[in-house]
């Protein structure tokens, strides 16, 4: 490193005496360092600001300015106060080197010297200081690096506060309740009309777990649900079929309607749920399932009434004169050409009969005035006759429900057999139905050739019917099928009455 040094240094050395200038020049050149030499102060400061050496070797006691004086001076010039200064003066009392350094200098010889110290001390400040000069460039390298990333940093940090404030400005805008939550399904962020929807100040809900917001008794149940969300998280719908409900600060509970979102960020996942009260829609429904229900309450009415008249009426009408065409034939020679015409009449009049008979059965069956079960029993019974199929039809015991819950349930059955009859291409149609204290259950399947459910949807093979009748009374409808897997129609209602 000291030959490095030697062939990059240059020393100036100051001094008023002649000889010892030609020393230390021969002395510092045998080593390589380039010499600069001044005789008094003045001469000295012009050579370093030309030459701007690396180490100066500076006499005290000289003619007009001292070496202090000089020293002091070098060390005002911003370029040059870093240069290292050695003084070399024959004075050796502690007075003197004290006031050597106070002026600035790194070092004090007391002449007469010796060539070994004066290169040892003039290699190690040289070693010094270009370690001081590289560590202030990299100093400067890393400050401006530095500077840089800080630059970078603020401007990251600018553009996701921006980001972040245009995010709470959606947020803020959103028409429906958003509630942010983090992967440990703790509540991050809210908008106002979450506030607004659940009761609670947003301050109440950050850091809490978003089943804060739901009745206690689902609260177990939407755990398990989170929890397997995050761990497969992906943008869903819930609410509108199923029975969702949130729970406000006061402890009330409303219907909801919840789609969900992950969104990755740098910390991590977060799931947006975008929740709307459905409360509105629910009494809605409820108003229309009413209004449905008394319109066929009213439709099974009307029919009950036209197929009793029908019956009643038409039927004794048709059997009458089914009566006087047999008492007039009977009244006419068995040789007169009448007696064909007669019995033609007779004929006709009994497949009136007949087909009178099979509108009342359509309109109502006489076998609902016994109840479900018989009714059912009729329907399958029926159905397999008309139709070829092999159909049977199991049932625990007799439900007890009022009339128009057992015309709406063999309503349901007899739609479920149309669209076997329709679409299914089946061989083996099986209907049961179970009951159980508040609820009854009715099973309609085949082995036709079925369907896929998902490509097709809640209206294939007119299960859309089937479904409005089963809300309409409260209940639910579900289709399980699949391609060359048959189906089976489940249909849920509650019983008004209650148990068998």
């Amino acid at each position: 490193m000291r030959e490095q040094l030697a062939a990059d240094s240059s020393v100036l050395v100051v001094d008023d005496q002649p000889q010892y200038q030609m020393v230390l020049k021969r002395l510092l050149g045998r080593q390589g360092y380039r010499v600069h030499v001044a005789g008094d102060g003045e001469t000295a400061l012009a050579v370093a600001r030309s030459e701007r050496p690396d180490l100066v070797l500076l006499d005290v006691m000289m003619p007009g300015m001292s070496g202090y004086e000089t020293c002091l001076r070098l060390k005002a010039e911003a370029a040059d106060r870093y240069i290292p200064v050695i003084f070399i003066s024959g004075e050796g009392d502690v007075g003197a080197k004290v006031q050597a350094f106070e002026c600035g200098g790194v070092d004090y010889i007391t002449k007469p010297f010796y060539d070994g110290e004066v290169l040892m001390r003039v290699a190690t400040h040289l070693t010094v200081h270009a370690l001081q000069r590289s560590l202030e460039k990299r100093v400067a390298s890393r400050t401006a690096e530095l500077a840089v990333a800080n630059a970078q940093l603020q401007r990251e940090i600018t553009e996701r506060r921006q980001a972040e404030d245009k995010f709470r400005g959606v947020l803020e805008s959103a028409p429906e309740a958003m509630v942010i939550v983090n992967a440990q399904r703790e509540i991050a962020l809210v908008n106002s009309r979450a506030e607004e929807m659940f009761g609670y100040a947003r301050e109440e809900l950050l850091g809490q777990a978003v089943e804060v917001l739901v009745p206690e008794r689902a609260r177990d149940g939407h755990a398990r649900d989170g929890a397997a969300y995050i761990a497969a998280p992906r943008t869903r719908a819930m609410g509108e079929d199923l029975a969702l409900f949130g729970r406000r600060r006061d402890g009330r509970e409303f219907p909801v309607a919840v789609s969900l979102s992950p969104l990755q960020t740098p910390e991590g996942l977060l799931v947006i749920s975008t929740i709307r009260d459905i409360s509105a829609r629910k009494e809605a429904e409820a108003a229309l399932r009413e209004l449905a229900a008394h319109r066929d309450a009213v439709r099974e009415d009307e029919r009950k009434r036209i197929a009793g008249e029908i019956h009643d009426e038409l039927g004794s009408l048709l059997t009458a004169l089914k009566m006087d065409v047999s008492l007039l034939r009977m009244e006419l020679p068995t040789d007169s050409p009448a007696q064909e015409r007669i019995g033609e009449m007779r004929e006709l009049i009994e497949r009136t009969i007949r087909m009178v008979r099979q509108v009342a059965t359509q309109l109502r069956p006489a076998a609902l005035n016994l109840g479900l079960v018989p009714a059912l029993e009729w329907l399958v019974d029926d159905f397999g006759r008309r139709t070829g199929l092999d159909c049977s039809f199991e049932a625990e015991t007799e439900v007890a429900m009022d009339d128009a819950q057992a015309t709406a349930a063999f309503r349901i059955v007899q739609e479920s057999l149309t669209n076997v009859a329709r679409h299914a291409e089946a061989r083996n149609v099986h209907v049961t139905l179970n009951s159980s204290g508040d609820a009854m259950e009715l099973t309609v399947a085949d082995d036709g050739r079925g369907f896929d459910t998902a490509e097709v949807g809640g209206g294939a093979f007119g299960l859309f019917g089937i479904r409005e009748r089963a809300r309409n009374l409260g209940g639910r409808a579900s289709v399980v099928s699949g391609p060359g897997r048959g189906t089976q129609v489940r249909i849920w209602l509650p019983l008004a009455g209650g148990g068998r």
